[in-house]
């Protein structure tokens, strides 16, 4: 598959988002960093979703993976220092 159909993933995980379902948007960007694993925007909005679950310790996998592509993705640095304080172990717990 071409990378450029990832874009329409990453638009309708955007959609799935806003309509609350952040969990099938993981999944859709799961499927889209398959086809684009080079597409850093991927990745922070998979770590962006991620963090919003409560998942930190896979949403600092992606948050790296974004800045290992792409070392000035600033959202990826945003979201990174914003988890940086909850610990991995909280991982997907709610107090």
């Amino acid at each position: 598959m071409a990378p450029s159909q990832a874009l329409p993933l990453f638009f309708y995980a955007g959609l799935q988002a806003e309509e609350g379902d952040l969990s099938g948007a993981v999944t859709t960007l799961t499927a889209a960093r398959r086809i684009a694993p080079e597409d850093a925007r991927l990745a922070t909005a998979q770590g962006q979703h991620l963090a919003k679950l409560g998942r930190v310790a896979e949403a600092r996998v992606a948050y790296h993976a974004a800045l290992t592509i792409n070392p000035a993705d600033t959202a990826a640095r945003r979201g990174l220092a914003t988890i940086s304080s909850v610990p991995s172990s909280n991982n997907g717990a709610k107090d």
